[in-house]
């Protein structure tokens, strides 16, 4: 799209006006490196596009590579807090998980909130897109634009996530018994750990 030198004046039946202020539109074949199409602002003046206003963009931060069977933190922030804005995460293939799936901005101190993505281990190597569904009460911000991420299955990782249990000599005639369990990295799906105490 082409922006106008001027504002747009589409209610002008002026074709010079018109072809100053005119947006236009081409669309490029990438394969052969030319314009099949390109709207005229004779011809189209009844089509005219006009510019309302530039919405808040909404920044993300995420990792370009994620692991399977770990998790990481997909970071919004808004240049200019909101009351009302909602952002929902999905990836279409099963085995990813958001927690929260939906990030509400509702108090206008907030301009950063996260959501966290769970990968299942049994994720295949290859890249995947995050979609995001943005709602909110006037329509102010941008648009999230679907982001590519590419993931590494779990048996191709050499430094694997490690869970560790200091020495610990402790005597009790009751409970409780406090064990403390250090993760390298946070799980990405629920677990249980057994302990035999002897």
């Amino acid at each position: 799209m082409i922006n106008p030198a001027l504002p747009t004046e589409c209610n002008t039946d002026d074709i010079d006006i018109l072809e100053q202020t005119y947006f236009r539109i081409r669309i490029l074949d990438k394969d052969s490196n030319t314009f099949l199409f390109e709207t005229s602002s004779v011809v189209d003046a009844s089509n005219c596009l006009t510019f309302v206003s530039e919405r808040i963009p909404i920044s993300i931060e995420y990792p370009l590579v994620m692991t399977a069977g770990l998790s990481y933190n997909i970071v919004y922030g808004l240049t200019k807090p909101s009351a009302s804005l909602q952002i929902t995460a999905s990836v279409d293939q099963i085995g990813f998980t958001f927690t929260p799936d939906t990030v509400k901005f509702n108090d206008l101190t907030i301009d950063r909130l996260s959501t966290t993505i769970y990968l299942r281990s049994d994720i295949p190597a290859g890249t995947y897109t995050i979609n995001f569904k943005k709602t909110e009460v006037e329509e102010l911000y941008r648009n999230i634009l679907p982001l590519n991420f590419t993931v590494i299955a779990a048996q191709n990782v050499t430094n694997r996530p490690t869970i560790s249990i200091p020495e610990k000599t402790e005597s009790t005639v009751g409970y409780p018994v406090n064990v403390p369990i250090e993760f390298s990295l946070p799980s990405s799906t629920e677990m249980n750990l057994f302990i035999t105490i002897a």
